[in-house]
């Protein structure tokens, strides 16, 4: 029986899933990491071959390049992943910006070194007009400030008047380019930094999502692994409840009521805050500790400690305390064997359970 999707499972523990790697999408993050070598590799030789092959020139992205054209199976599956995943997954040529160093990676006109601007969009006519379309930044800039290289030699005719207005607004972005020793580095514009497959995994399965507090609480406790999926369980309302299972079974015979009080429907919170095993339980914890527990404090109540080494203490004593009402509450359920108060007080034995 499924009581959690399959879509929370796979998401970090940080955000509430229980971090099992979801193949299709690690797969998917893989095959995106050839787009990214794609424009990063533009000056090695299976990257040139493939760009005459397909005759793809310098600039092009990785869509329109191999769009409508019958490539291998493997960069047709590279193409299908970048559609499929075109809203979550930006890694083409527009998304792609520049930290630079010397400048002899770039592509002045077609690549977004300048506050993510493409030059060739910005100013097409200039781009149209120009003998160094593929020029790295180094070279079109060491070209157009050699006073020694006349207007011809760098437009393919002389520019009209308001043509060479734009060039000082194409030059202002370049204005405080310096060439030093470092390599230029290709940046991802989502993360801002260099593409790595566990980022684009995170993006693609919703792990780059902001962490919820209690999950990370209850995955750092030094409490056994079957404890740590408990609590996971509780934090997901997905325990097995008599509420639950009468929900998820619609026509069966399946009581909904409490085994212990018959008071109530047999809900998480009915179980852990309002039946008598949960009213005996934390009356326990609050006179031992002399903290007060609610349902509404009991992750907040970890503030109340400044101490790492309480902290930790606190966290395995509620941990004991849930898990202990868990184990009353299955254990009059299965075995028809309804504890007393003091049965249940000292239930959490170096024996059953091995946290406190």
């Amino acid at each position: 029986m499924h009581l959690v999707k399959w879509e929370k499972i796979v998401q970090p523990k940080k955000t509430g899933g229980l971090g099992i790697t979801d193949l299709q999408y690690r797969n998917d993050a893989l095959l995106a990491k050839w787009v990214w070598k794609w424009h990063q590799e533009n000056h090695k030789s299976w990257n040139k071959w493939m760009r005459e092959k397909y005759l793809i020139s310098q600039g092009t992205s990785f869509a329109d390049g191999f769009k409508n054209k019958k490539v291998s199976s493997f960069f047709s599956t590279v193409l299908n992943t970048l559609v499929t995943h075109q809203d979550k997954l930006k890694i083409d040529k527009e998304d792609l910006q520049w930290q630079i160093g010397n400048g002899e990676s770039i592509l002045f006109w077609h690549d977004a070194w300048s506050k993510g601007i493409i030059m060739a969009k910005a100013f097409p006519k200039l781009y149209s007009l120009s003998l160094f379309k593929h020029a790295s930044l180094k070279q079109f800039l060491d070209v157009i400030r050699n006073p020694r290289v006349s207007e011809t030699q760098l437009w393919k005719r002389n520019l009209r008047c308001w043509e060479q207005v734009e060039i000082p607004k194409l030059l202002s972005h370049a204005s405080n380019f310096i060439p030093c020793q470092r390599k230029d580095q290709m940046m991802w514009a989502i993360t801002n930094k260099p593409f790595n497959v566990k980022d684009c995994y995170d993006i693609l399965s919703g792990g780059n999502q902001i962490a919820f507090g209690a999950y990370n609480l209850i995955w750092s406790l030094k409490i056994p692994p079957k404890v740590h999926y408990f609590l996971w369980s509780l934090l997901s309302d997905s325990l097995p409840t008599a509420h639950l299972l009468q929900k998820r079974f619609k026509g069966n015979l399946i009581l909904s009521k409490c085994v212990i009080c018959h008071n109530s429907d047999e809900t998480q919170d009915h179980i852990f805050w309002g039946c008598e095993y949960a009213t005996w339980a934390w009356h326990f914890v609050e006179v031992w500790w002399e903290v007060k527990v609610s349902k509404n404090n009991f992750w907040s109540s970890f503030h109340k400690f400044k101490s790492p080494s309480v902290k930790a203490a606190w966290g395995i004593v509620l941990a004991a305390t849930l898990w202990t009402i868990w184990l009353s509450r299955n254990q009059t359920v299965f075995e028809n064997n309804k504890l007393g108060r003091k049965a249940l007080e000292g239930s959490p034995s170096p024996q059953n359970f091995t946290l406190v």
